[in-house]
């Protein structure tokens, strides 16, 4: 199977785990390690041969301009503004006087009640993109429309989407739950945005989730919170075994989740 369409893929490299993402509903891949993320632009995915083979064209490119021997795996400085173009890290002010910025100047303007409107429609489906996913493969699954090509839905996804067993059930899991955190009366209006943050709340009954995601929305100062707060307090309420069971078959929440 093309590498590119095999999604979630995970390793090791210049000191960080990265996790290539692919969705099928954007046709959008994503490449992110703690604190940083890499849009990959579809015109590369003919270029080279997987995403493992872009991010090191793509560091060796980079850190030829911190003269580096390029034969030699660099220990790259993460902070180094600049350092991936594309990317956002944190900036380090000390070496902002060796530096020549850049800066457009991009007028903005108020948009209209209707460009609010859609602005605020299409970020609600790039918001719900994981829940709309579940959802679709629970049905596909259901009533078995993938029979006409394939003899089990597994390999149906597989070929289709590039999904893994255990990311397909991550997604429908995933998608039951967001439906009962809606039903809810409290935190109804902040919902997840990213399979990973109710991964730990799967194996919870559906009151047990709605109270677990309550308290987290609270941790998080009343935004969506990550699945690395969602699963803290899970593990608080309901003990270690309770996440266990939730990240069965040795899944584990991504490193930016």
């Amino acid at each position: 199977m093309n590498p590119w369409y095999r999604s979630p893929q995970t390793w090791n490299a210049y000191g960080l785990e990265w996790e290539f993402t692919y969705s099928e509903l954007n046709a959008k891949r994503t490449i992110t390690a703690e604190g940083l993320t890499l849009d990959v632009p579809i015109v590369d995915t003919t270029k080279f041969p997987s995403p493992q083979a872009w991010l090191g064209a793509r560091a060796k490119k980079n850190t030829s301009r911190l003269q580096q021997p390029q034969e030699i795996e660099p220990e790259l400085d993460f902070q180094q503004p600049g350092l991936w173009e594309g990317s956002s890290t944190q900036k380090d002010e000390s070496s902002t006087s060796a530096l020549q910025i850049s800066v457009e100047v991009v007028e903005t303007s108020e948009l209209t009640p209707e460009e609010e409107r859609v602005r605020l429609h299409l970020e609600r489906q790039v918001e719900r993109a994981f829940y709309l996913a579940g959802k679709a493969l629970a049905e596909l699954r259901s009533r078995r429309l993938y029979r006409s090509t394939h003899k089990t839905f597994e390999d149906y996804c597989k070929d289709r989407f590039g999904f893994t067993h255990r990311h397909i059930n991550y997604l429908i899991a995933g998608s039951v739950v967001v439906d009962n955190l809606e039903t809810g009366t409290i935190c109804s209006q902040i919902l997840p945005t990213r399979e990973c943050q109710v991964r730990p709340l799967t194996k919870l009954n559906p009151d047990q989730q709605r109270e677990v995601w309550h308290q987290a929305v609270t941790e998080a100062g009343g935004k969506v919170p990550s699945g690395r707060i969602v699963k803290d307090i899970v593990q608080r309420m309901f003990g270690t075994n309770s996440c266990a069971k939730s990240l069965q078959g040795g899944g584990s929440l991504p490193a930016h989740c």
